[in-house]
């Protein structure tokens, strides 16, 4: 056996172990909270808003919750033209806008809740008198607080899905959710 056999002979045992420095890093398992729950109940549909704003700050998760015609109606008070209606692509890119203007530096930069005041529920519609409250800290505006009650009009598509048709906001004494989208308007 040369003097080279031999040195590779020792030296290899100890160099195995280190092979596992050179080796791909597991990947990571996915999570198992998903953003979005399979909206086949009007109140999945409202989870679902919730969490878009509330804790993943998606707004495609919220747009999902919409149908393709989907209206938002500001309070009638408002002065004209805020009080004029929008349709799905503005209000996607409104709440694209108000989401990355969160101040993530808070340790809270919104609260969301919803709840289902009244309810008149067919077989593949719905309409939903719901009050909300929420609160968001924005980085050049600071807090906002938002009340009011929406009345929802929604639909279930032919694959199960419900989606909101229409959103009329409605100002009880404060700031409302239309109000606070027309900041990023």
């Amino acid at each position: 056996m040369s003097l080279e056999s031999k040195i590779s002979f020792v030296l290899l045992p100890l160099l195995l172990p280190a092979c596992r420095f050179f080796s791909l890093p597991e990947p990571e398992q996915p999570g198992t909270e998903q953003q979005e729950v399979f909206p086949d109940t009007p109140e999945k549909v409202l989870e679902n808003v919730e969490k878009a704003l509330d804790t993943y700050y998606n707004s495609l998760t919220y747009s999902a919750a919409l149908s393709y015609d989907f209206v938002f109606y500001p309070d009638d008070a408002l002065p004209y033209p805020s009080n004029q209606p929008w349709d799905k692509e503005t209000e996607g890119d409104i709440v694209s806008r108000l989401l990355l203007n969160l101040d993530f530096g808070t340790s809270r930069p919104s609260e969301v809740s919803f709840s289902i005041l009244n309810r008149i529920t067919y077989p593949d519609s719905a309409v939903l008198l719901v009050g909300y409250s929420m609160s968001f800290v924005f980085r050049n505006i600071g807090g906002k607080e938002a009340e009011g009650r929406a009345e929802m009009h929604m639909r279930r598509r032919p694959d199960g899905r419900w989606v909101i048709t229409k959103w009329y906001d409605m100002k009880d004494s404060t700031f409302t959710w239309g109000e606070t989208k027309l900041l990023f308007k």
